[in-house]
């Protein structure tokens, strides 16, 4: 159970630094009242104290290596964050790597011409757009973790639910309550990020075309992904 949680912290970590660095990698220019999205690779001489590495003449400043650790802490649940915190030093290296990772694949993407190609850059405004996305509910969510917390109550009602397929299972009471609680939050999670989006989606006037929607076999009844909430 342990090891479990230490790789899911591990894989919690590179999704944060991924949402992360769109800032870092990205700027956003206006032009004509429109958002338009160009690459943004700070370029640097030299190492100074307000770089942690340089990638060729790229550099990972100390402002944004904060801001991806901090933004990931944010983010992780409670029993995850336990783990990085358990281990500081090497959460953070981890990070850092990701972001030359991330910087070296960008540059040569860049160098090789990887955007002149319509498809390629069709791809890429979609993973922006989705990360831009997840970076804005990550940067709106609560500050005070707290409100994602399990209460004792709905501990003991899960466990009471569970606790049988639990105990199955081979886990012991704190692996069963390190789960739920783990459980508990990310719902919690989801459902605000359902509530904020739907908040957010009320001020727009939305469209659907139906006939083109029947044609293309899309129901007019958004069905939830497995494991996720039912839509709003």
């Amino acid at each position: 159970m342990k090891k479990d949680m230490i790789i899911s912290a591990a894989v919690g970590l590179a999704i944060g630094v991924v949402v992360t660095l769109v800032g870092t990698l990205f700027a956003t220019q206006k032009s004509s009242g429109n958002a338009e999205f160009s690459l943004a690779l700070p370029t640097i001489t030299k190492l100074d104290k307000d770089y942690l590495a340089k990638v060729e003449d790229f550099g990972i400043s100390l402002a944004d290596f904060t801001n991806a650790f901090d933004q990931v802490k944010k983010n992780l649940p409670p029993e995850q964050l336990v783990q990085v915190s358990a281990n500081e030093a090497g959460a953070k290296a981890e990070i850092l790597e990701t972001m030359i990772n991330q910087f070296a694949v960008v540059a040569t993407a860049i160098e090789e011409g990887f955007l002149e190609d319509e498809e390629n850059m069709r791809l890429f405004r979609n993973a922006a757009q989705q990360a831009l996305f997840q970076l804005y509910v990550a940067k709106n969510m609560p500050e005070d973790g707290n409100e994602f917390s399990a209460s004792q109550p709905e501990i003991d009602q899960a466990y009471a639910q569970y606790g049988a397929e639990f105990r199955a299972r081979g886990l012991n009471a704190q692996q069963s309550k390190d789960y739920i609680v783990s459980q508990i939050a990310q719902q919690k999670r989801q459902r605000w990020m359902i509530d904020f989006v739907s908040k957010i989606k009320e001020g727009y006037r939305i469209e659907r075309n139906d006939d083109l929607l029947k044609e293309q076999n899309i129901s007019a009844t958004a069905l939830p992904m497995p494991g996720q909430p039912a839509p709003q």
